[in-house]
């Protein structure tokens, strides 16, 4: 069963407010942060939208606060019960982008509610397609064989993409893709609250670090994140599967070393499992 967070629904500081904001653009929100409810009457389309925007707008603010240890202001009658089930149910509805046309899934994520470690990819391929689960074809097989080399099991972590829906002929996710589905994951580590984002690949690494420059320049290094989170960069599994010599400097071999890093980072952050 998922973690789920009850919380009191508290105002955000307009620093929080603000770094959210340019997160989700077409939100305009000032004040206190809005009330979620368990239970809503859709009336139209268009405010089941408004309702699935206010909801992930206070997911994040919710996440952000706590993250950066910023105290609420006055109580604000009133909770929610928020949990990553919650937020797969609402993602599977998704028809932000075109990209909802030709799915068959959403793949929203998996594994462990209390990780600390989050692994985010491009976007689903076929198999995760069929399936739902993110990193199941040939590259996800790949990704666990990398996190047992170092004594991490797949269950530990989670994993998720930077789009939740197949792009056609697993082409690279447009960025109208992304910034439509980018709530949604913003969501999701807000609720997580991880202490390490591994982004693998050119696609997440420039998305989450806001720069044009590639994974071999970035890979390897720590960056500082929102809420105190560090990025890590990778190489994406399927990158390695199309380049798969093991000789000193290689991609492959600099993976090795990479996952040592995470390894080591992530046991002084965390001496216990999930904390």
């Amino acid at each position: 069963m998922m973690t789920a967070h009850r919380v009191p629904c508290t105002p955000v500081r307009a620093g929080v407010a603000q770094l959210v904001e340019r997160q989700l653009p077409k939100l305009q929100v000032t004040g206190s942060i809005p009330v979620a409810r368990s239970k809503r009457t859709v009336e139209s389309q268009e405010v089941a939208r408004l309702n699935e925007r206010r909801f992930l707008f206070w997911t994040c603010n919710f996440g952000l606060a706590i993250a950066d240890c910023v105290p609420g202001g006055e109580r604000v009658s009133g909770t929610f019960e928020l949990s990553l089930d919650v937020l797969s149910r609402k993602a599977a509805e998704c028809r932000r982008c075109p990209l909802a046309d030709g799915r068959r899934t959403v793949v929203f994520g998996e594994g462990n509610p209390r990780a600390s470690l989050l692994f985010v990819g491009e976007g689903p391929g076929e198999v995760e397609d069929e399936t739902g689960r993110p990193f199941v074809g040939p590259a996800g097989q790949l990704l666990t064989q990398i996190l047992a080399s170092v004594g991490i099991q797949r269950e530990e972590v989670y994993i998720a993409n930077i789009v939740k829906c197949r792009p056609p002929g697993n082409r690279v996710p447009t960025r109208p893709e992304m910034e439509a589905c980018w709530d949604w994951l913003a969501a999701q580590i807000a609720l997580l609250r991880p202490r390490i984002v591994v982004t693998l690949g050119n696609v997440p690494t420039q998305w989450f670090l806001a720069t044009t420059e590639g994974i071999a320049q970035l890979r390897g290094r720590f960056h500082r994140w929102r809420g105190g989170i560090e990025v890590f960069p990778m190489y994406h599994p399927s990158y390695l599967l199309r380049n798969p010599s093991k000789a000193k400097g290689s991609p492959k071999h600099q993976t090795w070393l990479d996952i040592q890093t995470v390894k080591e980072r992530i046991s002084l952050l965390c001496p216990t499992p999930g904390a």
